[in-house]
């Protein structure tokens, strides 16, 4: 089993999943938390991967991709796509509703598409219990994890190398098996998904690749395969105690593609737990405004 901190999907791509702070599951808004470090990541096989998280662990996604070539990536999760809410399909695109990103002209997604620029935080939690996304769309919980798809643009639409011009900067196997993990819908939080400028039609039909993602319980990881579990995660309410930055757009950049009909009827993991979580105030000089750039806490 190797690991590394992100998972290529061809030679100039690649997804990193970031651990990061669980916001509140209060029914307010939230801007973006930071970076708390890439996860490590363990490839098992071809195309598969496993990460190790905890129970109600937070993480968010950033993307890699040549500024001027750009490439389009499904995310699915347990079999639900994270922008449409319809059943994940590796192979094909959709524009009606747009079932996809544009990277790296998206530069990150924290959670399942909840419209009016705004997502609901991905958040793990154990598979059987009923608070995945994928338990409450389908009725079941098979897959859990995270799936992604990556299409190539077609020949000639974007150049093959860097204009002179400008160069810019987007920001073993295990026998055993630990339990599984799935993603349900945490806290409301500002973020943007943007619809695709450039048509469907710049992009191949087939994908260039597909990889899944298993995530499995930190500490049955750790027991089976004797690597360290990740260090729990500080909790936002201390983080932000210390005085410690959040992160917000200066202002929207593209057009916002529509809610997902079926995403905005997910109850999110506090709901379906019958539990309330108290606000968290986040004194706005804490609060950095930035462009692409979003990153670890100094």
């Amino acid at each position: 089993m190797t690991a590394s901190d992100s998972i290529p999907l061809s030679d100039a791509c690649s997804v990193t999943l970031h651990r990061t702070l669980r916001i509140p599951d209060d029914g307010g808004e939230y801007p973006l938390p930071p970076s708390l470090g890439a996860m490590e990541i363990h490839r098992v096989d071809e195309g598969e991967f496993v990460v190790p998280m905890r129970r109600a662990e937070a993480l968010w996604l950033s993307f890699g991709a040549p500024w001027w070539k750009p490439h389009v990536l499904k995310v699915g999760i347990g079999g639900i796509d994270a922008i449409s809410g319809k059943t994940f399909s590796s192979q094909t695109l959709m524009t009606d509703p747009q079932d996809y990103v544009v990277v790296p002209n998206q530069p990150w997604l924290d959670g399942i598409n909840a419209g009016d620029g705004f997502i609901r935080q991905f958040v793990a939690v154990p598979l059987g219990e009923g608070l995945t996304v994928e338990a409450q769309l389908t009725g079941t919980e098979e897959q859990g994890g995270l799936t992604l798809s990556m299409f190539a643009p077609r020949p000639g639409r974007f150049p093959e190398e860097p204009p002179a011009r400008e160069m810019q900067s987007m920001g073993d196997m295990v026998v055993a098996s630990p339990p599984p993990m799935g993603l349900g819908a945490g806290g409301r939080m500002r973020q943007e998904i943007y619809a695709d400028e450039y048509g469907l039609d710049s992009w191949e039909p087939q994908p260039i690749s597909t990889v899944h993602v298993d995530l499995v319980d930190a500490m049955a990881f750790e027991a089976l395969t004797g690597l360290p579990a990740p260090p729990p995660v500080v909790d936002a309410r201390t983080y932000t105690e210390f005085g410690l930055p959040w992160f917000d757009l200066l202002e929207p950049r593209r057009e916002d593609i529509r809610a997902a009909e079926r995403l905005a009827s997910v109850r999110s993991i506090a709901d379906l737990e019958a539990r309330g979580e108290d606000p968290l105030p986040i004194p706005e000089a804490q609060v950095v405004r930035l462009l692409t750039l979003r990153s670890q806490p100094a």
